[in-house]
């Protein structure tokens, strides 16, 4: 890793394992991730990606390793304070069924404490910041409407619209695009876009290569719960070449 890298980092997992029983899902993973860039994270299945993205959300914990953010090791007395600074999008969308879209936001917006400087106390100004959210992601119309109702795009939209909610100083994205079609996928794309033009560390793993390319500056590629590579994408390295090298 450059001297450059190491002096930017926001995020670092040192020596990161983690194991079930006698398996281990990731063995010492050691990598460090800048502010204002989109990696992506690499691998076959099984490679421990989701994983890796569970222990830098603080959702699970390292067996053994630790994770920095921005200087302060996550433990457990640290994890509830920072959480509030990493965004998460998994496989489980996470709303709540019985609440509306905008009820949903309101609630988590609740949670982390992440209302800007004078909306909060004012209904009609959260509602307002609330809806700016909501209509990022493209559900304006649907804002009222119990999330039960909602499809995995939609419910994936929202949980997007939720991730970023804190303007995170880390977004952390496990195949953001499932169930998404082509409008809400160049939408998303925007808003990491955006999310890195802001000074976001987006980590994010998905199949769909074509649109990661579009976005990602550096490659993390997993194999069996080990780094094999971690590279900057350029001319002469691709993200598809970088991915059938842990097919081998």
């Amino acid at each position: 890793m450059s001297q450059e890298v190491t002096e930017r980092a926001r995020l670092e997992a040192i020596d990161l394992t983690r194991a079930f029983g006698e398996h281990y899902a990731l063995i010492e993973v050691n990598a460090q991730w800048r502010a204002g860039e989109v990696c992506a994270l690499l691998g076959p299945n099984g490679a421990g990606k989701s994983t890796l993205l569970c222990l830098l959300s603080t959702l699970m914990a390292a067996s053994e390793g630790e994770v920095i953010l921005e200087g302060v090791t996550l433990s457990r007395q640290s994890a509830a304070e920072l959480r509030g600074k990493i965004g998460f999008v998994g496989h489980q969308t996470m709303v709540y069924g019985a609440l509306t879209a905008l009820e949903n936001l309101r609630f988590f917006a609740q949670l982390y404490h992440c209302w800007p400087a004078g909306v909060h106390g004012d209904i009609d100004a959260e509602d307002q910041w609330l809806m700016e959210s909501i209509r990022d992601v493209g559900l304006e119309q649907a804002a009222g409407r119990v999330t039960s109702g909602f499809s995995r795009g939609m419910s994936q939209r929202l949980t997007l619209a939720r991730a970023l909610l804190p303007d995170p100083a880390v977004l952390l994205l496990d195949e953001p695009f499932t169930g998404l079609d082509r409008a809400g996928i160049d939408s998303l794309c925007q808003l990491i876009s955006d999310a890195r033009d802001r000074g976001t560390t987006v980590i994010m793993s998905s199949h769909d290569l074509e649109t990661t390319a579009r976005l990602a500056d550096r490659a993390l590629v997993l194999k069996r719960g080990r780094v094999q590579a971690f590279e900057e994408l350029n001319r002469e390295v691709s993200l598809s070449e970088l991915y059938l090298r842990s097919a081998v």
